[in-house]
């Protein structure tokens, strides 16, 4: 299973990342308008993010060739 790379802790002292991750719910007095509300708020350190990003799986080479041409 892969490392967790945020924690909902934002007072760690080892976050230096903020995700705030937002979504829509009906709002209005017919539901039709939709209002932005805060869903969570989770935090992470620049290096376990660009370890994530570094470990994820490398495209096949052919299909990496197709696309720096």
């Amino acid at each position: 299973m892969p490392r967790r790379t945020t924690t909902p802790d934002t007072t760690d002292p080892q976050v230096n990342i903020i995700f705030m991750v937002y979504g829509f719910e009906p709002g209005g007095t017919d539901g039709r308008e939709k209002t932005l509300v805060l869903k969570r708020v989770e935090g992470t350190h620049h290096s376990l993010l660009q370890q994530a990003v570094l470990y994820k799986s490398a495209p096949s080479r052919d299909l990496f060739i197709k696309r720096i041409k």
